[in-house]
């Protein structure tokens, strides 16, 4: 055991330098350092602290769950997980290292210095098309919702019970309507378009929109009952002022991480209290180790038992590749279309920790999980697939200035970083919708400016290609 802690401690140590290097090569958080200091998180520092600690873990852990399956997990299924963890992250750095970006020019520091002043008014349109279109297809999704909530206050009571899994949801909301739930998710997204716009030329009526959408935003937040949503909702605006100063950008960064963390056990009280109509106090827990792991736990809890989960219900063959294409319609149309949902991966996996289903809620199927449940070992190199797709992500959001912009970036780095706890597609548009279209938002300003870009690059071409012509003639 102390052989699989030192190497753990060895490829956090690596990888953090990796983060280190590249920050300070590029000045800015990008798909990269969130994907490794993500992966590290779940992957490296959990195994690292689980059995470093397990004797006071297993004191302190008195029921079945994730903690339990780490605890008595065999040897050699931690070497397994150790394998495919440094393997994992292997493809994945090839995949990313290696592959072009979107345009072979649009590296490096050269994308900061593309100018989109001529075009400002075309990438407004765009950001307040997308923004007009979050703000009333989320917002009235959700309204819609409310109502058949039997207003704002219920809807907030049952949004704990809607949120759970083993809870029937057609008792409270028709299944024919259950989609607008997915749909009111777009308001999250509504306020980052608006401050793009804003940031962009500075209209009065935007900066009214952006703070209309984020109080909006907030309420869905909080309806969504997810700790996760919630602050990952406010963490792009936060981020955003943080990373102001020069000099504290990583230390403030680092120190809202902190913030985050101790607001947890807070977050939990809160949705308790609303589930509850305000009927419980708060009460500060002592500290508990295992208390504060588990909330990061099922990852590796998954990979140490994803070949006992593939012996006993069966390889997945790639169907989790493909099945959102239907997973993500909503009942009615595919009852028209004659097709129905197809089983996730998730649910297998909750099915496989049924001894405490009720206690979890479900377990999402993590990143390496997901690609190990479909070929068995060979699916690993699927890895390298999801290296090349980030880099394609990373390359088109840096087209945008960071320090203009960085709220923009953080919400869509959302999407590797929850995509490696729950990398179920279904799950990513079903969940992250909001930060899907804040992506096609950006691919679709991207190409605006690229295309500006080229423009002045050929203006300039022809200019210089006339001035040489005219030096020539007075030579």
């Amino acid at each position: 055991m102390f052989i699989i802690i030192s190497i753990y401690i060895i490829l956090l140590f690596i990888l953090s330098l990796l983060v280190v290097k590249h920050y300070k090569k590029y000045k800015k958080i990008d798909v990269f350092i969130i994907f490794t200091l993500v992966y590290s998180l779940y992957y490296i520092f959990i195994p690292i602290v689980t059995n470093l600690f397990i004797h006071q873990i297993e004191l302190e852990t008195n029921r079945v769950n994730y903690l339990y399956y780490i605890l008595y997990a065999s040897t050699t299924n931690k070497v397994y997980a150790l394998i495919y963890t440094i393997l994992g992250y292997v493809l994945f750095f090839i995949g990313f290292r290696l592959s072009r970006s979107v345009n072979k020019k649009s590296t490096d520091n050269y994308i900061e210095q593309i100018d989109f002043s001529n075009s400002k008014k075309r990438v407004e349109k765009v950001f307040l098309y997308f923004g007009y279109f979050m703000f009333f297809g989320g917002g009235l999704s959700f309204a819609y919702i409310i109502v058949s909530l039997g207003g704002l206050s219920r809807a907030l009571q049952l949004a704990d019970y809607l949120r759970n899994p083993n809870v029937d949801s057609t008792q409270f909301i028709s299944q024919n309507v259950l989609f607008l739930k997915t749909l009111g998710g777009l308001v999250l997204g509504a306020p980052y378009a608006f401050l793009a716009a804003y940031s962009t030329t500075r209209r009065k009526l935007t900066i009214f929109l952006f703070a209309s959408s984020m109080v909006i935003g907030i309420l869905y937040a909080l309806f969504s009952a997810g700790k996760f949503v919630f602050l990952t909702f406010l963490a792009g605006f936060i981020v955003h002022f943080l990373i102001k100063n020069k000099r504290m950008r990583i230390f403030n960064v680092i120190l809202f991480s902190i913030l985050c963390f101790w607001l947890i056990p807070f977050l939990d009280f809160l949705f308790s209290y609303l589930a509850t109509d305000g009927s419980i106090e708060y009460t500060n827990e002592p500290f508990e180790l295992s208390g504060a792991i588990i909330q990061f736990a099922f990852p590796y809890c998954n990979l140490l038992n994803v070949q006992n989960i593939n012996t006993t219900l069966g390889l997945r063959w790639g169907i989790d590749l493909i099945n959102w294409t239907w997973n993500v319609l909503p009942s009615m149309i595919l009852r028209i279309i004659g097709l129905s949902t197809t089983e996730d991966l998730s649910d297998r996996i909750t099915l496989y920790y049924s001894i405490f289903t009720r206690q979890t809620g479900g377990t999402p199927a993590d990143m390496l999980t997901l690609v190990i449940s479909q070929f068995s070992t060979i699916g690993m190199f699927l890895m390298l697939v999801i290296g090349i797709v980030l880099k394609k992500v990373n390359s088109i959001i840096w087209r945008l200035n960071f320090k203009k912009f960085s709220f923009l970036y953080i919400g869509i780095l959302i999407l590797p970083y929850s995509a490696i706890f729950n990398s179920e597609l279904v799950n990513i548009i079903k969940y992250r919708i909001s930060n899907v279209m804040l992506l096609i938002m950006v691919v679709i300003v991207s190409k605006l400016i690229l295309k500006e870009n080229l423009r002045k690059q050929s203006i300039l071409r022809e200019e210089n290609i006339q001035k040489n012509k005219e030096d020539e003639l007075i030579g």
